[in-house]
């Protein structure tokens, strides 16, 4: 574990590049600000289950491994005027707050082994921006918080800004770029904030922003599902606590993995929440994806080598339940996309989606193998669950 006197090291040493950056390239400033605002408008309603995403991915080593701390659970706990998102797992890494401050990078390796993650590139993180504007990171000893004020402050003391200085003012800086340490005196003041960092690695203290109310928050995780945990590969409990403090939790509780066939895993799986219990049957199947199929993706993208398809079919007495009619089936990129489904069970794929994960392009020749990869195999891997 760094010490507090390492991670401010860290963040000193970080500030001291991008300081060289922002004297030799002052045009970077508004580009990323503009990159930073285009990635948090993309990811608009998206925030919470972003963050999620991240807690998941947090039960996995990184390639610079830190130490774990707690289950593999998240705590959403709203007050008023604070959301804080806390999670189990390994603390966050000098690399893990680079990629935070950075658009397109990521510790996505274990060392030597390819590291398996819903995340993309960590440009997850800056869906926060749509809730706060002073986030905070506290993580084993890294206590930082990002406001665009310091920003401000860090980028005017730059080389060159007296040339751009009519271009840019306090609201359009970058904001997530420019970390900065929280003293122990001012952050140990938080009693909610200490008391979650005893049984979690990893909280996220989002102050809301001036225009968002903590009622609009409040629906949004109340539109959580249960059902959200099925394709997650980790996390096993979701509490949340609301506003008016009532407190709820979903628990999912993983089978042994049956082979089915060379390609094909069988789970069973039961969620609970609260006092309602459902059973499902998830099926994984994983397919070598060619060479040629991953083409302009973008970084980290060619070192996939598997394309992965998933059903989950609620079941009563060894009987399928068919999806409500009533309810929005959507495929799933982990979570939901705006993309219909139109069969009644609950399908996830790793298709390549929209920086927004909200769409999926079909002509990209990764999708288009997915499409035809799923057609194929739905017929004799579902319909012989169903029994049809």
């Amino acid at each position: 574990m760094y010490s507090e006197k390492e991670w401010n090291q860290g963040i000193t040493n970080y500030l001291d590049v991008l300081k060289v950056v922002y004297d030799n390239s002052p045009k970077r400033i508004k580009e990323d600000y503009g990159n930073e605002a285009k990635v948090s408008s993309d990811y608009r309603g998206r925030a919470i289950l972003e963050i999620l995403q991240n807690a998941d991915d947090a039960q996995v080593p990184e390639r610079e491994i830190t130490d774990k701390l707690g289950s593999p659970d998240v705590f959403f706990v709203l007050k008023e005027g604070v959301l804080y998102c806390a999670n189990g797992g390994y603390q966050v890494s000098m690399d893990g707050l680079d990629s935070i401050c950075r658009l397109s990078h990521s510790p996505k390796e274990v060392k030597n082994k390819k590291r398996v993650t819903i995340g993309e590139k960590g440009l997850g993180f800056k869906s926060v921006l749509s809730f706060s504007e002073i986030p905070e990171i506290h993580s084993g000893n890294l206590h930082c918080c990002f406001s665009r004020k310091k920003s401000y402050g860090f980028i005017s003391n730059t080389r060159q800004f007296k040339k751009i200085t009519d271009k840019v003012n306090v609201r359009y800086v970058p904001l997530l770029r420019v970390p900065n340490a929280i003293l122990a005196e001012d952050w140990k003041k938080d009693e909610t904030l200490v008391k979650l960092l005893r049984i979690c690695a990893t909280v996220i203290k989002l102050p809301l922003s001036y225009d968002l109310k903590a009622d609009e928050i409040d629906d949004e995780l109340t539109q959580i599902e249960p059902t959200i945990l099925l394709f997650l590969r980790h996390i096993e409990t979701l509490s949340i606590q609301r506003l008016d403090g009532t407190k709820y939790y979903f628990t999912i509780k993983r089978g042994e993995h049956k082979k089915v066939d060379k390609n094909t895993e069988k789970i069973q799986c039961s969620i609970h929440s609260n006092q309602i219990k459902t059973y499902w049957t998830v099926l994984h199947h994983f397919e070598s994806i060619p060479s040629d199929k991953l083409i302009d993706l973008g970084e980290g993208w060619e070192e996939m080598d598997t394309y992965y398809v998933s059903f989950a079919l609620q079941k009563e007495n060894d009987h399928y339940i068919p999806l409500s009619t009533k309810i929005k089936n959507r495929i799933r990129v982990y979570f939901p996309t705006d993309e219909d489904f139109y069969i009644p069970v609950l399908f996830h794929a790793t298709f390549f989606t929209g920086i927004s994960r909200k769409t999926i392009n079909p002509s990209i020749p990764y999708n288009s193998f997915g499409c035809k990869f799923f057609w194929l195999r739905h017929n004799c891997l579902l319909y012989k669950e169903l029994r049809i």
